[in-house]
């Protein structure tokens, strides 16, 4: 269940999603080892930790130490006088409740077997009660106790660092059938359902106490008051959090999400270049250079681990030696940005990046200020990534492995309320040695929409047609030849895009599109039928579409030089290649068409997918092989370039492989000639081939063009 918001009034017109107020004075006391006055809101709490030499019987010579917690209210810390409970003579049901949750959350945040046969013991005073004393006791505790033990292991009293989790709390109820967080008392008086949870800043919980006040509360409402709770939490608390493999496609963005949302960031990688290194000095991010056990030093509140990072990784061995909590990129995303979003995901083994940046440029434009995360730099978008003010949440879902340590696919973290499922084919073969493998992960993904979801899938392709009926939500098909929304009739090209037609329950509607091919044509319709579906104008929706202008890596045009256009692209599945090439037929008629292919990923330098690749790259007019970039790898499982070329040119259209890209350089600027178009295809740097060659072709004279 989502928030609905705006239904009920709250004091200072506070949202049903926002905090009170949250600050936390350290070094309280004076004597006291750790010491924090929190106040959230009008309610303040003062905590204390002592170190006292001693542990309880139970403990004496096991060479461990115990954290315990007492919790009281001073007698005027609410509207009238109260008996302190020590005149009563022992502590009340709720005290004695409330300071066990204490004890409780702190001991699952400390590793005690790390302590010496010492107690720390925590005392939380409620200076002032406004609602949510004892989240407030718990968040201010954890500081404290933090506070003393920094103080021991600089003083030489610790070896080791305890501490495993961070830990906060906070309250989240519903009142009027409004779901609302922190809760004022007067909210927590008349609250028909009220919640506390306590749980770690990678937002796994420690405990759930919650009641039925004054009516019964269904599952979703539960799963919505602990989505709210747990975001509440994680924008509460500012972390310093360090990011390793910063660079990747996913967790650049990613750390630029983080710091706008208010953390500490940092990260470390190797060399980076633009663009990625670009938005990471923009965002004042500056990466730390290699990787580093003392690169954890400050010791960070949280480590996310990028998916290429192996466990052999210096920093990855030094994280898990010190015990400091970890995420994933996916698992970040999740804790710290979708939760209490409406993610759209896009997925398939095509098109994700181009549909992605499509979806965010015609939600932007239509004026529904989404958040995005985009693998990719969108053309007329600032960046690739927002947090957005709306409810929607556009992001490339991956089926990639998220981590060394969670192996389960990326997108299975991203919640998603809508899913676009562009196409289905066999990839990453060194993660899905078997397409039933890969199946299965989009079966996962259909199988966590929400009931009250949408399932918007092309019907071109039988394996995305097989994953339907396992939806259990609303399902909205389009395709070329078939679907509830169809491609009717040609794509028509001109020199500022394509325009088609597109069929829809009996009526149809031109629209015009700032990219060129078919494939394009298909990703429209599935963001023109989550856009409706969102209830964007139609209007706004087709000139969103008409202005937009692609993503650079994508088909992008590098520059013109001597009559030749280079043409820089990101298709390395044979799917994609044949698809781009088409693209390029459209847009440049007439022209001659070199492809230079770098089988770059391990799927692309595969022997069992070479077939398939001769026969896209055989749509152009001349080809350039460069070598298999994993040869030694892959091995026996990696194609022969030659065999490949040979089977192109057996296809009809020549073709040459190169020892290296030095040689391809030369072999095509030796034949380029006016009027070629140059397409660099490959899923990595090619070694700066597309803007090499565009300089080099400012210095050369080339021949007449003549027909292919």
């Amino acid at each position: 269940m989502k928030n609905r918001g705006g239904g009920f009034s709250r004091s200072g017109g506070r949202s049903p999603s926002a905090l009170r107020p949250v600050t936390i004075e350290l070094d309280a006391m004076k004597f006291a080892e750790g010491s924090a006055l929190i106040e959230c809101g009008d309610t303040r709490v003062l905590c204390s930790a002592s170190v006292e030499r001693r542990v309880p019987p139970f403990l004496v010579g096991k060479g461990q130490g115990w954290l315990t917690a007492e919790y009281a209210m001073l007698p005027r810390a609410t509207l009238t006088r109260s008996r302190r409970e020590v005149s009563r003579g022992r502590p009340s049901g709720r005290t004695a409740e409330i300071q066990r949750l204490i004890g409780r959350s702190l001991r699952s945040a400390v590793n005690l077997k790390k302590l010496p046969e010492v107690t720390v013991a925590v005392d939380c005073d409620v200076i002032q009660a406004d609602g949510g004393t004892r989240t407030a006791s718990i968040t201010g505790a954890y500081v404290a106790t933090v506070a003393a033990l920094a103080r021991m292991l600089l003083e030489g009293d610790l070896k080791r660092w305890p501490v495993v989790h961070s830990v906060a709390a906070v309250s989240v109820g519903i009142c009027q059938d409004e779901l609302l967080l922190d809760l004022e008392y007067v909210e927590d008086r008349d609250a028909q359902v009220d919640l506390n949870v306590v749980a770690t800043g990678e937002g796994n919980l420690i405990e759930v106490q919650g009641t039925a006040e004054g009516r019964v509360f269904t599952r979703p409402e539960f799963d919505g008051l602990l989505d709210l709770a747990l975001a509440g939490m994680l924008v509460a608390a500012p972390l310093n959090i360090h990011l390793i493999a910063v660079g990747g496609t996913g967790m650049a963005p990613l750390a630029c999400l983080l710091r706008d949302l208010g953390h500490d960031v940092r990260g470390s990688d190797g060399p980076l270049y633009p663009p990625t290194s670009d938005m990471l000095a923009d965002a004042g991010i500056e990466p730390l250079f290699g990787y580093d056990p003392a690169h954890l030093e400050p010791r960070p509140d949280l480590v996310i681990v990028g998916n290429a990072v192996p466990r052999t990784n210096p920093e990855a061995v030094a994280m898990e030696e010190l015990g400091l909590p970890r995420l994933s990129m996916p698992e970040a995303l999740d804790r710290f940005v979708l939760r209490d979003r409406k993610p759209l995901v896009v997925a398939g083994s095509h098109g994700k990046t181009t549909t992605t940046a499509m979806a965010a440029w015609v939600y932007s434009r239509a004026g529904a200020d989404p958040g995005y995360l985009i693998g990719g730099a969108p053309i007329g978008l600032a960046s690739g990534f927002a947090l957005g003010g709306g409810p929607r949440f556009a992001i490339e879902g991956d089926e990639y492995n998220a981590s060394y340590f969670d192996r389960g696919p990326k997108f299975w973290h991203y919640r998603p309320e809508t899913v676009i499922l562009t196409s289905l084919e066999h990839d990453h073969v060194d993660l899905y040695p078997d397409f039933e493998g890969l199946e299965r992960a989009f079966l996962g993904l259909v199988e966590r929409l929400p009931r009250g979801g949408l399932l918007i899938a092309c019907a071109d392709y039988p394996t995305v047609e097989r994953l339907l009926p396992a939806s259990p939500c609303r399902v909205v098909t389009y395709g070329a030849g078939s679907g509830d929304i169809r491609l009717e009739g040609p794509v028509e090209s001109s020199e500022r895009g394509i325009s088609f037609e597109l069929e829809e329950e009996g009526r149809r509607q031109r629209v015009h599109l700032g990219v060129w091919g078919e494939h394009n044509a298909l990703n429209a319709m599935a963001v023109w039928a989550a856009a409706r579906a969102d209830g964007l104008g139609q209007d706004a929706v087709l000139e969103a579409l008409a202005t937009f202008r692609g993503v650079k890596r994508r088909l992008e045009v590098v520059g013109e030089a001597a009559g030749v256009v280079v043409i820089d692209d990101f298709a390395h599945h044979a799917s994609e290649v044949g698809a781009s090439l088409a693209a390029l037929r459209q847009r440049f008629p007439g022209r001659r068409l070199v492809a230079l292919f770098e089988p770059r990923s391990l799927s692309a330098g595969r022997l069992q997918f070479a077939a398939d690749l001769a026969a896209s790259l055989a749509s152009a007019d001349r080809v350039f092989l460069a070598p298999v970039f994993h040869r030694e790898r892959l091995g026996e499982e990696g194609f022969d370039p030659e065999e490949v070329a040979v089977e192109i040119e057996r296809l009809g259209a020549a073709a040459t492989a190169c020892g290296s890209n030095e040689e391809l350089a030369e072999a095509v600027l030796a034949e380029a000639r006016a009027g070629d178009v140059l397409v660099t295809m490959s899923s990595g740097s090619f070694d700066g081939m597309p803007r090499r060659l565009q300089m080099a072709l400012q210095d050369l004279t080339l021949r007449e063009p003549r027909q292919p």
